[in-house]
């Protein structure tokens, strides 16, 4: 008996010493434990369990423990934060508050968005008396119901400018702005604000005299907007006079009546716009005409200048001898002189002004004339848009040699909607195809006859891809009138010794002698602009002859760059087009700026395409670049 009580006594103790040790703990790593830990009857510390809720990795553990609390701020601290990204335990201790200040610092500071937000819904704004909360509230809440909600309870104007600056709605910035009434807080978000909470700043700001003392007056925006309200004349006038801003100068000159101020500004000021607008207000026809000829005036406004001027003798002078292109092309654009328009669109050397005046011409005969002879793609395409009559555009459309004029008459017939006159050249186009195609190959002299003299492009180019004779290829190259046509000609002709006699003989374009001096072995690249040197056609010339080679003259480059320089300084249009066209070949960054700096608008254009094709960031302005003209 005795040993069975001394086994009954052991086996208790067993068995209290088993249950002992298997009660869950709460620091233990099995999370199945810790919960088990948690759900305890015994474990009501809310601490712990405030703690234990933020902590505990596992969200099973985080709810069960913020399910046992009651506390209002251990309540807010799981409210606050989210550890792990999970919102769920955060909310639920959200739904649990009733503490009005506890979910006001929720609704202003919680971790997570969405807390924030129900923390909002379930404020009662209008239980609180603290400015300071309500401003927390303002500026933190992503509910704008809320957030408006304590703004109309909110009065303190620092308060007020801090949401203005803080909430990251639009709305409610402005709303707190609009409850602003202090100067100087005003033009503090003038300074510091964004977008229409700026701007409403801008606008309340009512102290004309303040304006001057402001910081935000350092700000271009703020006193363009700041002149737009002024009614002191004296003061807007001296800011159109003296503001550095060019927009801040404009908005006050377009406040202003005044000649004198319009006249300063119109005369050798840099920024166009600035320029512009002071142009726009001179009345006076003398000082627009004193305005149109002072190069130191930007071309814009000289060009404005120039309209308003009603001086016929002084814009024919200008469209004979403008250095400006842009500035001659308005007054050539202005003259309505029959002959001398006639004269310019037909010897004129620079593409520019013959386009410009193609478009003043009336006499059609002569429009169509230009349109077979012009020897820019630009100016002949620009005849077909001039012409005044649809019978003249249909003959453009019928005959022309050029295929891209034929082509540029089509499309304006489409666009008068003579469905008669376009079905007769369509019917036309395709005779001239079918001609085209049905260019044989057996007579040697047929061909080089159609490559040279035939009717239309196309037929000529037909012709050329089926001539294989080096002579034939020759006489091509030296008598062709189509550019086009000789290009490929010379590129044909390998043949060194008949390249020789073309760099000798007497050609239309000398440009092909050069191109011929150079790929018959007779002249390198450097000597043939060293020749030139001196002699802007011969420059110019040499230039042109590189567009007959396919592929770049690396020895070149070099004196393509100096040479381009060298038409910049000189202000020389009379090869612009080969200076746009080189530049993909032979250009570089250093040659784009340039071109981008000279004051050139064809040149910048080309310039600027070039380097957006390469995918290139070219910024104007610097001193070391050569200048439009600089040289003359």
């Amino acid at each position: 008996m005795k040993i069975i009580r001394i086994l009954v006594l052991t086996a208790a103790c067993l068995i209290q010493l088993l249950a002992v040790g298997c009660k869950p703990r709460i620091d233990s790593a099995d999370p199945s434990e810790r919960l088990r830990a948690v759900q305890a009857t015994e474990l009501v510390d809310q601490a712990i369990l405030a703690n234990i809720s933020v902590e505990d990795e596992d969200w099973r553990v985080r709810a069960a423990a913020m399910e046992k609390l009651n506390d209002q701020t251990a309540l807010g601290k799981v409210a606050l934060v989210c550890k792990f990204g999970e919102v769920g335990v955060s909310l639920a201790a959200v739904e649990k508050l009733n503490d009005q200040d506890v979910l006001a610092k929720v609704a202003a500071e919680a971790m997570d968005d969405n807390v924030r937000c129900a923390a909002a819904v379930r404020l009662k704004v209008e239980q609180f008396t603290d400015q300071t909360g309500f401003a927390k509230v303002a500026a933190r809440s992503l509910d704008q119901d809320v957030s408006f909600a304590a703004l109309e309870k909110l009065n303190d104007q620092s308060l007020l400018a801090k949401v203005a600056v803080e909430n990251n709605e639009q709305n409610v910035g402005v709303a707190a702005v609009e409850k602003l009434t202090n100067q100087t807080l005003l033009a503090k978000i003038a300074v510091y604000g964004n977008g229409y909470v700026r701007s409403t700043a801008i606008a309340r700001h009512t102290d004309q005299d303040g304006w001057i003392r402001s910081p935000a007056y350092t700000l271009g925006y703020f006193r363009g907007e700041a002149v737009k309200k002024l009614t002191d004349e004296g003061m807007v006038k001296k800011i159109a006079v003296e503001d550095s801003d060019y927009s801040v100068r404009k908005d006050a000159l377009d406040r202003l009546n005044t000649q004198t101020v319009a006249i300063r500004d119109a005369v050798g000021v840099e920024n166009t716009i600035v320029n512009q607008a002071a142009v726009e207000k001179v009345n006076d026809h003398t000082m627009l005409a004193k305005i149109a000829v002072d190069s130191r005036t930007n071309e814009t406004s000289r060009s404005i200048a120039l309209v308003g001027c009603a001086q016929d003798k002084l814009i024919l002078a200008m469209a004979r001898g403008e250095r400006d292109p842009r500035v001659r092309e308005t007054a050539i654009l202005l003259i309505t002189n029959q002959p001398e328009l006639k004269r310019i669109a037909q010897e004129d050397p620079i593409e520019l002004a013959r386009r410009a005046a193609i478009f003043g011409i009336a006499d059609d005969d002569f429009i169509l004339q230009r349109a077979r002879e012009d020897p820019s793609p630009t100016v002949r395409e620009s005849a077909v848009y001039a012409m005044h009559q649809p019978n003249s555009i249909l003959t453009a459309a019928l005959g022309n040699y050029y295929q891209d004029v034929r082509d540029s008459a089509y499309d304006r017939l489409t666009i008068l909607g003579d469905m008669t006159a376009v079905k007769k050249s369509l019917a036309a186009q395709q005779q001239i195809t079918d001609l085209a195609n049905g260019v044989g190959s057996t007579n040697e002299s047929e061909l080089t006859e159609k490559a040279i003299h035939s009717d239309f492009d196309v037929i000529c180019l037909a012709a050329l891809e089926k001539l294989q004779n080096p002579v034939s290829l020759k006489r091509v190259a030296v008598e062709s009138t189509d550019r086009e046509v000789v290009k490929i000609a010379f590129d044909k002709l390998k043949d060194t010794a008949l390249l020789a006699e073309i760099a000798n003989a007497s050609t239309r374009d000398p440009a092909v002698r050069i191109a011929a001096s150079h790929k018959s072995g007779q002249k390198t690249w450097h000597a043939i602009f060293v020749a030139a040197t001196g002699n802007p056609k011969m420059f110019g010339d040499a230039m042109a002859s590189l567009t007959f080679f396919k592929t770049v003259q690396e020895d070149a480059k070099h004196d393509v760059q100096h040479a381009c320089r060298d038409f910049i300084i000189r202000g020389d249009e009379s090869h612009l087009a080969e200076m746009a066209d080189l530049l993909e070949a032979y250009g570089s960054k250093e040659l784009a700026e340039d071109y981008i700096n000279s004051g050139q608008p064809d040149l910048e254009w080309a310039a600027r395409a070039w380097a957006s094709r390469r995918g290139f960031d070219i910024v104007s302005g610097g001193a070391d670049h050569a200048k439009w003209g600089s040289g003359r």
